[in-house]
C-alpha cells in the first residue's frame, strides 16, 4: 500500500487502510468478481430434408446462446434456412436459397480506452483493499484510484448490438434449343442481402465517469440493401468428338444502398434513455448508393481434350466513376496445351505434361464520393452553415485497372505419385486508387 503514493503521510494512511481492511476480512479479488462468471453455452439445431423426383428442399432452425464471463455480457444467434429446388420439366429448373439471422450481443465495456473507464484499465490501478461494493441502499462508492468503479459500471451500464439479416439467392436454368450437336441454355442468378443493425449504449448519470456528461446514451442504426443478378445465354456446340465450343454472353448488375446514423445525447434526465431526453445531442450520418453494370462475351474451345483456348471481353461501368455512363473494356485470353494427351510426348518420362498461359484485365471501382467535394456542417458565428471539405473530389476519376499475365507448366511423374506446378506471373496496376 505504501508504494501507491510518494507522499509519506498518504502512504501511512493507505497502509492503515490496508491493515483495517485485512483485519475486517475485506480484501477483495476484484478480477475474480469481474471475470469469474461461469458462462453457459447452448447450441440447438433442427433440420429437415425431403422432396420427390421434381422438388427437393432443406430446412433448418438453429440457435446459439453464449453467456460471457463478465456479468451482463453474452451473445445469442437465431437463424432459419430454407433451400428449395424444383424441376418444372426436362428443360426448366428453378431454385431458391434463403437465410435469416437474428443476433443480439451484450458487449459490456472492454478493451483499451483513453479515459481509463473500461474494466481492465480500471482494475489495473485499483488495490484490493478499496471498497467498491454498493451500500445497503444500492449506492456505489467512488473509486479513488481509477476513473470508474468497475462493479458500478457492470451493474448500471448497457451496451447492446442487435442484427437482423436476410439473404436470399435465386437461380433459373432453361434449355432454349437442343439438337444432336448443340444445346443453348438461359442461365439466371440473383441475390438479395438486407442487413439491419441497431446499437444502444446507456451510461446513466450515477456512473462515476459520468460526473461531467451527467449521463450519456448512444443510439444508432445501419441499414444496408445489396442486390445483384447475372443473366446469360450459353451455347455448347460439338461438331465432332474432337472439338467442343462453348459460347456465352450476358449482363450483370449490382446495386447497393447504405445508411448509417449515430446519435449521442448527454445530460440525460434521471431515469431516461431516449436521445430526446438529453440536454445536448450530436448526430452523424453517412449514406451512399451505387450501381455497377457489366456486359460480357466469352468463347471457349477444347480440342481433343488436350488444347483449351479461352477468349473474352467485359464492359463495365459504375456510378462511382467520374463518367457514370462510360463503359470500360477489360479483355482476357488463355491457352493450355497438354502435350501428353496431344501425343507429342509419351508417358515414359512424364505421366502428364501441360503448358499454359493466360492474360486478363479487371477493374476496381472508386469508393463512393470520390468524385465529389463534400460540404461539412459547421456553426459559423452562431449561424448554421457549411464549409468546403479540405479533401477535394475528382470529377474525372476512373476505375483502377489491373492487368496480369501468367504462364506455367504442370507435370506429374512416377505414375502420378509426384505432381509439380511451376508458375510465373506479372501483375500491374494502373490508375491506382
Amino acid at each position: 500500500a505504501a508504494s501507491l503514493s510518494s507522499n509519506p503521510v498518504t502512504s501511512a494512511a493507505l497502509r492503515q487502510q490496508f491493515l483495517d481492511a485485512q483485519a475486517a476480512g475485506k480484501l477483495y479479488d476484484y478480477e475474480d468478481e469481474v471475470y469469474g462468471n461461469t458462462g453457459f453455452t447452448r447450441n440447438s439445431i433442427l433440420s429437415m430434408t425431403g422432396g420427390n423426383d421434381k422438388t427437393s428442399f432443406y430446412f433448418s432452425a438453429a440457435q446459439k446462446d453464449e453467456e460471457g464471463i463478465v456479468k451482463g455480457t453474452g451473445y445469442r444467434n437465431s437463424s432459419l434456412r430454407l433451400n428449395v429446388d424444383h424441376r418444372i420439366n426436362d428443360n426448366i429448373k428453378i431454385g431458391i436459397s434463403t437465410n435469416y439471422v437474428n443476433s443480439s450481443a451484450d458487449r459490456g465495456l472492454t478493451g483499451n480506452d483513453n479515459n481509463g473507464v473500461t474494466y481492465s484499465i480500471s482494475l489495473s490501478s485499483t488495490p484490493n483493499f478499496i471498497e467498491l461494493h454498493p451500500s445497503q441502499f444500492g449506492v456505489y462508492p467512488a473509486n479513488p484510484f481509477g476513473a470508474s468503479n468497475v462493479l458500478q459500471t457492470i451493474a448500471l451500464m448497457r451496451n447492446n448490438e442487435s442484427v437482423n439479416r436476410f439473404t436470399t439467392g435465386f437461380n433459373a436454368e432453361a434449355v432454349l434449343q437442343r439438337s444432336q450437336r448443340s444445346i443453348t441454355k438461359f442461365v439466371g442468378r440473383g441475390g438479395v442481402d438486407f442487413y439491419n443493425l441497431v446499437t444502444t449504449a446507456l451510461f446513466p448519470r450515477e456512473l462515476q465517469f459520468q460526473s461531467v456528461n451527467k449521463g450519456t446514451v448512444i443510439q444508432g442504426f445501419t441499414k444496408s440493401l445489396n442486390t445483384n443478378y447475372i443473366l446469360s445465354l450459353v451455347n455448347t456446340f460439338t461438331p465432332s468428338d474432337k472439338l467442343s465450343l462453348t459460347t456465352s454472353a450476358g449482363i450483370t448488375e449490382e446495386r447497393g444502398d447504405f445508411n448509417n446514423l449515430l446519435d449521442v445525447a448527454t445530460q440525460l434526465a434521471p431515469g431516461q434513455s431516449n436521445v430526446d431526453q438529453g440536454g445536448a445531442l450530436t448526430a452523424q450520418q453517412f449514406r451512399n448508393k451505387f450501381l455497377n453494370q457489366g456486359i460480357f462475351i466469352q468463347e471457349e474451345a477444347s480440342l481433343n481434350d488436350a488444347v483449351n483456348l479461352t477468349g473474352g471481353v467485359r464492359f463495365d461501368r459504375s456510378t462511382n466513376n467520374g463518367d457514370a455512363g462510360k463503359y470500360y473494356v477489360y479483355p482476357k485470353a488463355g491457352i493450355s496445351v497438354n502435350l501428353t494427351k496431344l501425343g507429342v510426348l509419351d508417358e515414359t518420362a512424364f505421366n502428364n505434361l501441360k503448358i499454359r498461359a493466360a492474360y486478363g484485365q479487371s477493374a476496381n471501382f472508386p469508393a463512393f464520393g470520390s468524385k465529389f467535394t463534400t460540404l461539412v456542417a459547421s456553426n459559423i458565428m452562431g449561424t448554421q452553415g457549411s464549409i468546403v471539405n479540405i479533401q477535394g473530389g475528382d470529377p474525372n476519376i476512373r476505375p483502377e485497372r489491373q492487368t496480369e499475365f501468367e504462364a506455367g507448366v504442370d507435370f506429374s511423374i512416377l505414375k502420378s505419385r509426384l505432381n509439380f506446378e511451376l508458375t510465373f506471373y506479372n501483375k500491374k496496376i494502373f490508375d491506382f486508387l
